[in-house]
């Protein structure tokens, strides 16, 4: 979008307005999904979680920090862990965040960063996260899933439930049901088994089919399905029958993907991959695969947007990037030079004005865009 803007105002000067080269770049510029850059982490970003009430993002690096963004890139706050962060989360109300990492501690906080309460647990905590009727937290602890009750203020000190989750397997995630009884939890583990409990420990079912470690599982629309995802570069899809057995009822080719979620309208299924492309699927029966991208290392973390419209990935390139999941709207209007450049400034907008690196870099650019905005159409 930089070089296409840069282009057209060399277009602007010389005054050529050629409509077969002005289509070209319109092509280009519809095509550019990646909206912004939210960067300040030091080191790898491990998670990400955006705000299901609002734009706020949730990042966790190995920098030790939690960070706070807005949509538009601006930093709100850094919280710190002890060690390397290595996941976050929203509540489904959008109120709190929670976090966990190297140090051992689960800590709470407000949706503004305030510090609320932490615990400590016994081994590192690999995931946490809220179930969907806001009373539990879950936390992967090595092979163990613990579940803690929280209030307005604090984590209750004795777990409400732990859940041997994968024996001597190191659990990678644990993700609840969607509905407000939480009736069950899906897990992910080393052992590349997917197993499905109850809150009360109960054991359900266990999904055997990926042949290295699963790294993680989610439930799909109505509980009756589960995706999921395996160093055995594999996504699956398993559902429950009519008899409540389940079967593997899909499996696609992913890159080494290590985080696989559906977007909150069921629509479109996103994995991570080790090539720093996102790998997307069409959500029924995991068809049309399509790729966009690209990070310049791992990506490994995703979260959708509430409106399923936009995309946050973090990477080991310790860069968090925002991508646009909607497709070009159709612009009737007459395709020249002057048009093309408000599109390509508005897109770059919050990038070039809240993005530290890009705001000393790109001065020039930035100078091409406040001159556009007097421009009439």
């Amino acid at each position: 979008m930089i070089a296409s803007v840069q282009v057209l105002k060399q277009f602007q000067d010389l005054g050529i307005d050629n409509a077969d080269a002005l289509n070209r770049l319109k092509l280009v510029i519809d095509k550019v999904q990646e909206h912004n850059r939210l960067e300040g982490h030091t080191d790898s970003v491990s998670s990400v979680s955006v705000s299901p009430t609002e734009n706020l993002i949730v990042s966790g690096s190995h920098d030790k920090t939690v960070k706070l963004w807005k949509l538009d890139g601006t930093l709100v706050k850094t919280m710190r862990h002890d060690a390397a962060v290595y996941s976050v989360n929203f509540s489904p109300d959008g109120q709190y965040i929670v976090s966990g990492g190297g140090d051992k501690k689960v800590k709470l906080w407000t949706k503004d960063g305030t510090f609320l309460d932490s615990v400590t647990e016994e081994k590192n905590i690999y995931f946490v996260n809220f179930s969907p009727d806001n009373k539990i937290i879950s936390t992967g602890e090595d092979s163990t899933v613990r579940l803690w009750e929280y209030n307005s203020s604090k984590i209750i000190q004795k777990p409400y439930k732990t859940i041997l989750g994968n024996g001597k397997y190191r659990v990678w995630s644990a993700e609840f049901s969607h509905n407000n009884s939480c009736k069950n939890i899906v897990t992910a583990g080393d052992d590349g088994n997917i197993r499905i409990f109850t809150k009360d420990s109960t054991s359900v079912v266990t999904l055997r089919g990926h042949i290295a470690a699963a790294t993680y599982a989610s439930f799909g629309l109505n509980n009756k399905t589960v995706i999921s995802s395996s160093y055995d570069s594999t996504i699956r899809m398993w559902q429950e029958n009519d008899n409540k057995t389940w079967s593997n009822v899909k499996t696609e080719k992913a890159n080494n993907p290590y985080q696989v979620k559906f977007s909150p309208d069921y629509k479109t299924i996103a994995a991570t991959s080790i090539d720093g492309n996102i790998q997307l699927w069409k959500s029924n029966q995991l068809s049309q695969q399509y790729l966009i991208g690209r990070h310049r290392d791992k990506i490994t973390a995703l979260s959708f947007s509430n409106d399923s419209k936009w995309i946050v990935t973090a990477s080991r390139d310790q860069i968090l990037r925002i991508w646009s999941l909607d497709s070009p709207s159709e612009n009737t209007s007459q395709t020249n030079t002057t048009n093309l450049l408000k599109k390509g400034c508005s897109w770059l907008s919050d990038y070039l004005n809240n993005n530290d690196k890009a705001h000393q870099k790109y001065v020039d650019i930035r100078h091409i865009c406040e001159n556009t905005k007097k421009y009439k159409i």
